[in-house]
């Protein structure tokens, strides 16, 4: 199924929540960037499993930040 108008003003909706976030200044700069990628990969999720009652969050999440492996 192609994506919606509804679909891409999600998708914007989440980066923009992302982007208006307020940090503390004495925050490590790669800590800001990890949250800010971990707040849009779940806002993301929510989105398609919002679309789609068979989408596995945990296995996008996954995907998304895969477990260092030795």
């Amino acid at each position: 199924m192609a994506m919606s108008r509804k679909n891409y003003r999600g998708v914007a909706e989440i980066i923009n929540a992302a982007g208006t976030e307020h940090f503390d200044s004495e925050l490590s700069p790669w800590y800001v960037q990890g949250w800010i990628l971990s707040y849009v990969a779940a806002g993301l999720a929510s989105l398609f499993a919002e679309d789609n009652e068979r989408f596995d969050r945990e296995r996008f999440m996954e995907a998304c930040f895969p477990t260092p492996t030795e």
